[in-house]
């Protein structure tokens, strides 16, 4: 049964991710597609950062 990662803690999945040999930032990238379908209808993200979640997630300094 494959694994609801959307369900998991940005740390979890980037361990599950480095575990795996997974290119790093893409968690943030299957987070951020989350985000893009289900929050029209929740709008419980009032503002969103996408470039700075994956650069954050590459090892990049993100905001500020």
């Amino acid at each position: 049964m494959t694994e609801n990662l959307s369900r998991k803690t940005a740390r979890r999945t980037g361990i599950l991710d480095r575990d795996q040999g997974r290119q790093p930032g893409r968690s943030a990238g299957r987070d951020l597609a989350t985000i893009a379908r289900v929050n029209p209808k929740l709008n419980a993200i009032v503002t969103l950062v996408a470039d700075a979640a994956r650069g954050s997630a590459q090892g990049r300094r993100g905001c500020g």
